[in-house]
């Protein structure tokens, strides 16, 4: 089952979750989560990749996550009309796929919530 999921207002063509972390139920404290992505249009990865920056994230001894990202967009992430505010593109990795001439592009990109705010 593919999750519908946008960033900032732009599609991410997910496959499939793999990795999510959480912790703390009703006031979060640490947020992340990575998919497995699928498009044919690879004006989506060069839209998302304009939105990443370089970040530092740090673990505060309350718990919670600070992430500085100076250059990049920190912005609402929602997936399945869940909305986390405050995040990041983590990390964003693009491979083409076997075969595809240039047809299919399959990513990962993986996403941290800024929790001090």
């Amino acid at each position: 089952m593919t999750a519908l999921v946008t960033f900032d207002g732009k599609t991410v063509s997910t496959r499939r979750v793999t990795r999510q972390t959480a912790e703390g139920a009703s006031n979060v404290t640490s947020f992340e989560i990575e998919f497995e992505c699928v498009t044919t249009d690879y004006s989506e990865i060069t839209a998302l990749e304009a939105l990443k920056g370089p970040i530092r994230k740090a673990r505060l001894l309350c718990g919670r996550t600070k992430v500085l990202n100076p250059l990049g967009t920190s912005a609402s992430l929602v997936v399945n009309g869940t909305t986390y505010t405050n995040c990041s593109i983590d990390t964003l990795t693009v491979n083409e796929a076997y075969g595809s001439q240039f047809g299919v592009w399959p990513y990962t990109i993986a996403f941290v919530k800024d929790t001090t705010s």
